[in-house]
C-alpha cells in the first residue's frame, strides 16, 4: 500500500498537536521547527544535496528557460576541482510547496534562500552553513520525538537515503549516482548536462518515488528478489555509492 512519508504529511498538514488538540510548541518555535524541516525535505528530494550546495542555490536563467520546474547546482564537494559537478533536479510538485512555504519569491539571479547575503565571504558562509545544520540536526530531533519515530534523520541522512530509497524502489544504480552528482570518469570532476542523459519526465518519474512508502514485508521482499538477480559488479557498485 502506498502512502505519503510521515516527514512530508507532518510538514505539509503543519500541526504540532496532542491528541486532544493542544499545541505542542509555543508559535515562533514552531515556526522555526517547520522551516527546518522544510529545508531538510527539500534537500532530500534536490537529489540529497548538502546544505552547501543549495544555500547558494539562485534563481537562474536554467530555472526560467525551463519553466521553472528544474534547478541546478554545483555539487560542493567538487568545487576544489577545476570543473565542478553540476546537479539538476525536477520541481516535483510537494518541492514547490516547500518553496512556496520557506523561499523567497522568485526574482531572477535571486537567492532562493533566505540563509545567506550577497557578498558573503567563503569563510562566513561556511560558519552560517554549519550553524544552519546545528538547527536542523536540534529541531529535527524534535520532529522526530513528535511523531515517535524511532529514528533520528540528520542532514547527513537526506544524501544516504535518496540513494537507499531510489534503490529499493527499483532506480539503477546509474541513475541515482548521475543525479547525485558522482563523477563518471576518473580524475578531476567533469561538468555534465544531465539533461541530455536523463529527460525531464525520467527525472520526474523516478523522483517522485522519493515521496511514497510501501509497506515494509512488500519492500523487503522485492529489495531481497533484486539483489537476487544483482552480479558481483552491480552489487559493488551499490555497495559503493552507498559508502
Amino acid at each position: 500500500m502506498e502512502k505519503k512519508p510521515r516527514l512530508y504529511e507532518f510538514f505539509e498538514k503543519r500541526e504540532a498537536k496532542d491528541r486532544e488538540g493542544n499545541e505542542l510548541c509555543d508559535p515562533q518555535y514552531k515556526k522555526r521547527l517547520f522551516y527546518s524541516l522544510g529545508l531538510f525535505l527539500f534537500s532530500y528530494l534536490a537529489n540529497g544535496a548538502n546544505m552547501a550546495d543549495f544555500v547558494k542555490l539562485r534563481y537562474d536563467d536554467f530555472y526560467y528557460n525551463h519553466k521553472q520546474k528544474a534547478m541546478r547546482f554545483i555539487r560542493q564537494k567538487t568545487m576544489r576541482e577545476t570543473d565542478g559537478m553540476e546537479v539538476i533536479f525536477p520541481i516535483l510538485p510537494q518541492m514547490q510547496v516547500i518553496l512556496d512555504r520557506i523561499a523567497r519569491k522568485p526574482q531572477r539571479g535571486a537567492l532562493v534562500f533566505d540563509i545567506i547575503k550577497e557578498g558573503m565571504t567563503e569563510t562566513r558562509i561556511k560558519e552560517i552553513v554549519s550553524c544552519e545544520n546545528a538547527n536542523i540536526n536540534a529541531r529535527m530531533e524534535n520532529v522526530a520525538k513528535l511523531l515517535g519515530m524511532e529514528e533520528r534523520p540528520t542532514p547527513t541522512w537526506c544524501r544516504h537515503s535518496y540513494a537507499t530509497n531510489l534503490r529499493d524502489a527499483g532506480v539503477s544504480t546509474e541513475y541515482i549516482s548521475t543525479m547525485m552528482g558522482h563523477s563518471m570518469t576518473s580524475g578531476s570532476a567533469t561538468t555534465l548536462n544531465y539533461l541530455s542523459r536523463y529527460n525531464m519526465a525520467t527525472m520526474v518519474t523516478n523522483n517522485s518515488k522519493l515521496l511514497s512508502t510501501k509497506d515494509k514485508s512488500q519492500k523487503k521482499a522485492e529489495l531481497v528478489e533484486r539483489l537476487m538477480e544483482m552480479d558481483q559488479e552491480k552489487l559493488e557498485a551499490m555497495l559503493k555509492l552507498m559508502g
